[in-house]
């Protein structure tokens, strides 16, 4: 047989096999046919109108945030995917890093299915300009928003300080439902401030805004004093003062409910009174860390007529001391406590003074907490505290290992 014909049958099973092939898709395209409407006998769901099986998904939604639930509900078959992607209550929480291939056109797609929802975006690496410019296009729909930095096991060279642009420089455009702020740095990590301070200003209903182990650049731009006149709730956590200045010497907050505040530094308390001063705020709880300075105790407390909880943790022996021999003693002094938390106190308190400086508060306070080392509790004053725990206040004294009141007895 020559060359000529052995190709010629090849050519010819070749072109069997091609329509084999074909024979054999259109059997799996028939059967995948048949699969949906078997699919279909067989689920409910598929049986609904789209509204109703959407209002399904979003009540079998996780009761936190999940990024996964949306994938998920692609992957079951053709008719739930139609479904999960007509559903953009299933896509407004989106988490991701990135860095991967085509990923701004995942997140663009991401954004697409959420329609006109308010978006609850979670990013975390460094954001290059092509992701910055499509997370801002939905700016206007933007209702949370948390970035990080990086993480703390991130290897840095020493003394290598990485310097962070906000949103990889670019500027947004107004965000007008942005409710949240959150921003998380590592060590070693420096953001510019005046990006920052920039997003805040054109942020105008901001309620709650979080910072936390991060350090500012101050540039000559990051003038001024910016008012958030919705924010309800602040929580700074940064490595040093200097970073506690720049943020509270740059806003102004007159409805603030809740501050948590860490690093404020050992004696450093201008920041926060003149914070205070400035945005008198019908403040209601406050959490401050790291509480070294009596001065401080007494000059911050001062301002605070409206709040209800205050929670101080690391207390030097002298505020101790202060605290409840001078401090509260004054009846002006935070005259609508209701809770007071102390944490990782000295060990030596002043028993004899905190019976009565409770009992003079007792017609408001309801709850306290001194959480230290100490071994045991005068007699007179056990007896003092019993007195007003039975009244209906709730003392608890110790640490997380022992608990010496109450006792028991």
């Amino acid at each position: 047989m020559s060359a000529q014909d052995i190709q010629a049958q090849i050519d010819i099973i070749s072109q069997d096999i091609e329509q084999q092939k074909q024979v054999l898709k259109k059997l799996e395209w028939d059967r995948s046919l048949l699969q949906c409407q078997l699919n279909a006998v067989r689920d409910p769901i598929t049986r609904l109108p789209l509204e109703i099986a959407s209002e399904i998904f979003v009540h079998c939604l996780p009761p936190y945030p999940n990024p996964y639930t949306g994938r998920f509900l692609l992957n079951i078959c053709n008719a739930w995917t139609r479904i999960a992607q007509s559903t953009p209550a299933l896509w407004t929480t989106i988490y991701f890093a990135p860095g991967a291939d085509g990923f701004e056109k995942l997140l663009g797609k991401w954004f697409q299915y959420a329609g006109n929802h308010p978006l609850n975006v979670h990013a975390s690496g460094t954001l290059d300009s092509a992701v910055t410019e499509t997370i801002l296009r939905h700016s206007h729909h933007l209702a949370r928003l948390e970035l990080s930095s990086g993480t703390q096991n991130d290897v840095y060279e020493e003394d290598e300080t990485l310097d962070v642009e906000l949103l990889g420089g670019v500027l947004p455009e107004p965000l007008p439902v942005l409710r949240a702020l959150a921003i998380r740095g590592a060590e070693n990590t420096r953001f510019w401030s005046f990006p920052f301070l920039q997003l805040l200003r054109l942020s105008p209903n901001l309620t709650e805004l979080e910072l936390k182990d991060i350090e500012f650049v101050m540039e000559p731009e990051a003038t001024g004093v910016h008012v958030l006149s919705n924010l309800c709730r602040l929580s700074v956590n940064i490595f040093n003062g200097r970073g506690i200045r720049t943020i509270l010497g740059r806003i102004s907050a007159p409805r603030l409910e809740c501050l948590d505040l860490y690093g404020l530094g050992m004696h450093d308390n201008d920041p926060l009174t003149s914070f205070l001063r400035r945005s008198s705020p019908p403040l209601q709880k406050l959490h401050i860390v790291n509480v070294q300075n009596s001065r401080t105790v007494d000059e911050i407390l001062s301002l605070l007529p409206t709040t209800t909880h205050v929670e101080f943790e690391y207390f030097g022996q002298r505020v101790a001391q202060d605290l409840f021999t001078q401090v509260l003693e004054q009846p002006t002094m935070l005259p609508n406590l209701q809770s007071l938390h102390c944490a990782l106190m000295p060990s030596d308190l002043p028993w004899d003074a905190i019976p009565g400086v409770l009992s003079a508060r007792r017609a408001r306070i309801q709850s306290v907490r001194l959480e230290c080392n100490a071994i045991s509790i005068p007699a007179d004053c056990l007896n003092a505290l019993r007195d007003l725990s039975a009244g209906g206040m709730h003392i608890c004294i110790g640490n997380k290992t022992r608990t010496i009141f109450p006792d028991n007895t």
